[in-house]
């Protein structure tokens, strides 16, 4: 069975500890020098300057203790157990707030240091990539296919693409089944197309979309016996064949540019 991102976490050389470790240093126990002002620490900054901050990110908290609370933030020193959720989560937390002091001109890329570059380097050892909605900044599992597909399609959809692969979507089947749904429609307009490059593929695809993304599935008896495990499972399934389908197509329009040019040069 192919391995995920968590088996090889289990064997791998990276020291989740002490990457937590050197991320909470540098962002709440470094003193950073500004152009008008000293401050204990980037957090401290952020905690001195958080209404000045952009309203995309922090709405209508007041403080960053308002916000923190709010989005259930709780980041400390010396955790007694680090998993590689925790490690994630502090490294978009503080990658957001890196981009909103540029963003609100409290602070230059030069000032921050070393932080931001430090977390997005641990990110991608630990084969992560990060990418970017409006002020906020999410680490998604890479996956070379999700890649190359969100690069194909629309913007919009390209974002849900990528955050289909981030582990708070784990175990969330109704945020997992809206982005299929939003898969669904983007490609039902080629299905004649994609059935004229591989029939049996695209007939497996359009059946599990119509049985399991776009049909009320509570009305299948035997789609209701099935465990949220098992369904995830299936959804996941879905989600890599969609992908698989975006490239096929892609592919197809290649090769009729190549069997042009190689028509064209033999002429």
């Amino acid at each position: 069975m192919r391995k995920n991102i968590y088996d090889i976490l289990r064997t791998a050389e990276i020291d989740l500890r002490r990457e937590y470790d050197r991320l909470y240093k540098q962002f709440y126990n470094e003193p950073i020098n500004t152009s008008c002002k000293s401050y204990r620490s980037i957090a401290d900054l952020i905690a001195y300057k958080f209404v000045l901050l952009d309203k995309q990110l922090i709405g209508r908290c007041i403080s960053v203790e308002d916000f923190n609370d709010s989005h259930d933030f709780y980041f400390i020193e010396n955790p007694l157990e680090i998993d590689i959720e925790l490690l994630i989560s502090f490294a978009e937390y503080i990658l957001t707030f890196c981009l909103g002091l540029i963003f609100s001109h409290i602070l230059t890329i030069d000032e921050l240091k070393q932080l931001p570059k430090n977390v997005i380097s641990c990110m991608e050892d630990l084969g992560y990539q990060r990418i970017r909605k409006e002020n906020c900044i999410i680490f998604v599992e890479k996956n070379p296919a999700a890649i190359a597909a969100a690069e194909i399609i629309e913007s919009e959809l390209s974002y849900s693409i990528l955050e289909y692969n981030h582990h708070r979507l784990k175990g969330q089947l109704t945020k997992k089944r809206t982005i299929l749904k939003h898969m669904a429609d983007n490609i039902e307009p080629k299905r004649k197309e994609l059935k004229s490059i591989n029939e049996k593929f695209t007939s497996k695809l359009f059946w599990l979309l119509n049985k399991f993304i776009r049909h009320d599935i509570s009305e299948n008896e035997q789609i209701k016996k099935m465990t949220d495990d098992k369904l995830e499972s299936v959804y996941d399934d879905i989600y890599q064949m969609w992908l698989l389908a975006i490239l096929l197509l892609d592919n197809a329009e290649r090769s009729k540019r190549i069997d042009d040019l190689i028509e064209y040069i033999n002429k």
